[in-house]
């Protein structure tokens, strides 16, 4: 056996062993034992579903599955029976679900207050107006206003907030941001933007920004909860008993008392509907940033190595998960592409240009593309629907084995048709059959297949739409690096974000060290 090719077995079979390392013997094994639960990116980035579902795991040995999305996609999700249950704050559109027939049961479950904040020096001279009156006078005065601009509850209330102030104008100071409600929040903080905000998410980045509630408070910016049970008749595998029990608790006295009593920085982020409560404003300063950019990524850089050398337990968890997910993935698209590139490269035969375009074609191919057919695929109304692999990580492997199959295929494609003809002359003289043919190629191309493969594991490793999109980002089964630095920065927790970005980089580097070792030619 050559050099190279114990060197590659035995990447192989480091990469099998990382396909395998992580087992996770909490996740059920029965559908019945899991609850899907799609609620809004501010509801879960507020840390209050933490400090509430594990103690309805333990009474009840279900596990929920949090899918976080704005109001109008987790009712998608429900109306299309993806999911079991929704938590959203859209009042109009529950009721809407309910009378055309998606939902069987909503209950109210708890309130906070939507908050019109903007930079302290208040340049559109909004503070105290009543929010219609200062959404108007801002958009007179052109200045900036950040909006989430992606259908969640957030959003419809700014547009009905609008259709009272007559219409919203157009104006270059209006943006956008199509993403969550922290991640808005990060961006109006920046551009020193007003944004429409709900309380307990601001209460929760209050220490990341200098943004202050300007807007007077009034009934129009109350902003209640309502949970929902879907239909079963949607689809059979509706946990519609789960979901119930879900209900019940969530509208129960001891998790109403929780719910009121959870606080970040002294103050409560949510109040529950069904006990009596005393709602007191605001009395904690807000940050006053002092500090300069440099020094921010120096900290944040310290925090970060921090959490790497003190094996923080979510980012070791997200990068493992990385890991076996990726190294599966490439796995399968190895012992798939190798083959199909030799063919390629060997084999003359009627559309083999339009397959090595198509290949090449699917090396650039948007991986929010790739996303959507697999969800569209696996989703329970879904031709593999039947499967259930939708939110858990046997998609995301699918998924990214449609990634890195076409590099895997295209490189050593190329790779092995520009090698010498007498390489192939040769082996046909000495009466090699096509194993030891094909075998003989890979060996005189392992630089480039081992590019081939390094390419898709780096594209796999850090993809970020396919894990988002069909893993669902869900903590302990799905999360992988990509989709945890996403989220964490989302949530203004960019210490994190930078320690699970220097994972990543660690094992890019890592992995280049390895193909390196692997491609060495022995010293003679």
């Amino acid at each position: 056996m050559t050099s190279f090719a114990w060197r590659f077995g035995l990447v192989c079979t480091l990469m099998a062993w990382l396909a395998g390392c992580e087992s996770d013997p909490s996740v059920p094994s029965s559908p019945a034992k899991v609850l899907r639960l799609a609620v809004t990116t501010s509801t879960r980035d507020s840390g209050l579903l933490d400090a509430l579902l594990p103690v309805f795991e333990r009474q009840t040995g279900l596990q929920v599955d949090v899918i976080a999305a704005g109001t109008g996609k987790a009712l998608k999700l429900g109306e299309g029976g993806e999911v079991d249950v929704v938590l959203v704050h859209s009042r109009p559109d529950e009721d809407a679900f309910i009378a055309a027939g998606h939902g069987v049961r909503r209950e109210d479950v708890m309130f906070n207050t939507f908050d019109l904040l903007g930079p302290p020096a208040d340049p559109a001279e909004v503070r105290g107006l009543p929010a219609v009156e200062a959404l108007a006078a801002i958009a007179v005065a052109k200045q900036p206003l950040a909006s989430r601009g992606d259908d969640s509850g957030t959003h419809k209330r700014e547009l009905a907030l609008w259709k009272r102030a007559g219409g919203r104008p157009a104006w270059d100071g209006y943006l956008e941001s199509g993403q969550g409600m922290g991640r808005t929040l990060i961006m109006a903080n920046q551009r020193q933007a007003y944004v429409l905000a709900d309380r307990g998410t601001f209460l929760k980045f209050r220490a990341k920004l200098d943004l202050v509630p300007l807007a007077r408070q009034g009934e129009i910016l109350n902003n209640p909860y309502g949970i929902l049970v879907v239909n079963p008749a949607k689809d059979a595998r509706i946990n519609v008993a789960g979901a119930h029990r879900l209900v019940d608790f969530f509208v129960s006295r001891e998790t109403q008392q929780k719910i009121r009593d959870y606080r970040v920085g002294g103050e409560p982020l949510f109040y529950p509907l069904r006990l009596p409560v005393e709602i007191k404003s605001s009395t904690a300063s807000t940050r006053q940033p002092d500090a300069t950019g440099a020094s921010f990524l120096g900290d944040g850089l310290r925090n970060a190595v921090q959490f790497v050398v003190t094996f923080d337990s979510a980012v070791i968890s997200a990068a493992v998960r990385s890991l076996w997910i990726s190294s599966l993935a490439v796995l399968i698209a190895t012992g798939l592409g190798l083959p199909l590139g030799i063919v390629l490269a060997r084999v003359e035969f009627a559309g083999r240009r339009a397959i090595v375009v198509l290949c090449r074609a699917g090396m650039a191919v948007p991986t929010v593309f790739v996303g959507i057919v697999c969800f569209a695929v696996f989703a329970r109304q879904g031709p593999l629907g039947p499967t259930e692999l939708l939110y858990t990580p046997w998609v995301i492997v699918l998924g990214e084995v449609l990634l890195g199959l076409p590099i895997v295929i295209s490189i050593t494609q190329g790779a092995v048709r520009s090698l010498d003809p007498r390489v192939a002359e040769t082996a046909i003289t000495l009466g090699a059959g096509r194993f030891r043919r094909w075998s003989t190629y890979l060996s005189e191309a392992r630089l480039g297949v081992m590019l081939g493969v390094l390419t898709a594991f780096a594209r796999c490793v850090t993809e970020l739409g396919i894990p988002m999109m069909v893993g669902g980002n869900i903590a302990g089964r799905t999360r992988t690096l990509a989709t945890a630095t996403a989220m964490e920065t989302g949530k203004g927790e960019f210490a994190r974000g930078l320690a699970m970005g220097f994972l990543l980089l660690m094992i890019a580097l890592a992995v280049t060290a390895v193909i390196g070792w692997v491609g060495r030619e022995e010293r003679t």
